[in-house]
């Protein structure tokens, strides 16, 4: 499985041979830093540390994206910005 989280940039086109299936996780940038911060506040040392270790993350997700564009070659996309309502979004459409 290929995710947005920890591991993203396993969804490479140089790894599919090792993947039977692909599934990316899609949430909006911004939601996904106020997300990590939140949840690693306390292990990163406070608000602020979290934060900047998230907007880092984000950076590299975003190049990571920018260059190998996993959700065109996907299997299945799961719409993760509402967290209580993940979605399943097929290859094909794009997330909300």
């Amino acid at each position: 499985m290929c995710s947005s989280s920890t591991g993203f940039s396993a969804c490479r086109p140089e790894l599919d041979a090792c993947w039977d299936l692909r599934i990316w996780v899609h949430i909006a940038p911004e939601l996904s830093v106020q997300r990590g911060t939140r949840r690693d506040a306390d292990a990163e040392g406070g608000r602020d540390a979290a934060e900047a270790l998230h907007r880092a993350y984000l950076a590299a997700g975003e190049l990571y994206v920018r260059e190998v564009d996993p959700m065109a070659f996907v299997d299945a996309i799961v719409d993760n910005i509402d967290f209580d309502r993940p979605r399943l979004v097929r290859p094909s459409s794009s997330p909300a």
